[in-house]
């Protein structure tokens, strides 16, 4: 009705248009209304004054939807949904203060997965120009800012002037940046307000159940590997873990690894223990493939050939090793 309104230049009709979307519940609005109605008015519309009602609460929805970026990224179904969204809505989405990020590394990420997706796909230079002058370059972590940026596909055509503007943004900050870079990249962090549980997501904790361990001992042998481990994200990266037992030992392995657009981090620091255990320091970096805890976990507990020597390292019914993950700036 609103594009025939328009049509007729029935301004009345469309300001009413306007006004009754406006009222809309966002409970109401389904992905395909965002992608084929409401972020695809003609621009005539969008100079009506009740457009501004009505841009706000689509924005709501988005937020809703794909406000915390991490839980978009790490859940497959949203990030399914996410991936579907039109060029134009993945702007709207781009450009807000609203989201909940870690960091703004999640959202190079995310972005990095929808152009990988079969509406980002399609994108052309301009498209991928534009979407990258809405990301918030200075709040990326410098690592991220400085190796990873430029290797994803969908910023590949910032990436000569984001390296100058790394290294300026770096050595003076914000004020000794020139005035043609684009404003966002020296634009505050985002503002959303991260869930209870945030403080966990840099956190890695793989859990053995004692049964399974009972099980795993009782097998053991030099020819037998037993692990155990799983898929992580953490602040623009991709992790696995892997908690191994062999011949009497127990190791624990972190892997950087890369995920669909995005490749292993350059370089990160991060810490791991199990409960009670010596907490250990170390560093991993790409060219080399280093892992965590490529000796014995327990290093005082040689060999270990029952369940009661690992009790001391058991809560609730689990070993638990915990990885705390550090990135290098």
């Amino acid at each position: 009705m609103i594009v025939w309104a328009d049509r007729w230049q029935a301004d009345g009709c469309v300001e009413l248009c306007m006004a009754t979307l406006s009222r809309v519940h966002i409970t109401k609005i389904t992905l395909a209304d965002v992608n084929t109605t409401l972020f695809a008015l003609p621009e005539s519309v969008k100079k009506a004054a009740a457009f501004a009602n009505f841009q706000a609460m689509c924005k709501k929805w988005l937020v809703k939807e794909f406000g915390d970026v991490y839980a978009v990224i790490t859940d497959n179904e949203l990030l399914k949904s996410f991936c579907a969204l039109s060029f134009r809505v993945v702007c709207v989405w781009a450009a807000l203060d609203e989201l909940v990020v870690h960091t703004e590394n999640d959202v190079a990420v995310l972005l990095a997965f929808w152009h990988a997706g079969p509406i980002g796909e399609q994108c052309n230079e301009q498209d991928l120009l534009q979407l990258g002058e809405l990301l918030r370059v200075g709040s990326l972590t410098s690592m991220f800012r400085r190796m990873t940026l430029p290797e994803l596909t969908w910023f590949v055509g910032h990436a000569a002037r984001a390296n100058i503007f790394a290294a300026m943004y770096d050595c003076g900050g914000a004020g000794e940046i020139a005035a043609d870079r684009p404003a966002a990249w020296s634009a505050g962090a985002r503002n959303g307000k991260l869930p209870q549980n945030a403080s966990t997501r840099a956190n890695i904790t793989e859990l053995v159940s004692e049964a399974e361990l009972g099980r795993v001992l009782q097998q053991d042998s030099p020819d037998v590997l037993h692990k155990f481990g799983s898929k992580r994200y953490w602040h623009g990266y991709f992790w696995q873990v892997s908690i191994e037992f062999k011949e009497g030992k127990v190791g624990a392995f972190l892997h950087n690894i890369s995920h669909g657009p995005i490749l292993q981090a350059a370089c990160v620091k991060f810490r791991y223990y199990a409960y009670t255990s010596t907490l250990r320091p170390c560093i991993l970096r790409r060219e080399t493939g280093t892992g965590a805890g490529r000796g014995d976990l327990f290093p005082t507990i040689s060999p270990i050939t029952s369940l009661e020597q690992l009790q001391p390292h058991i809560i609730n019914g689990f070993l638990r090793v915990c990885f705390g993950l550090k990135e290098m700036n």
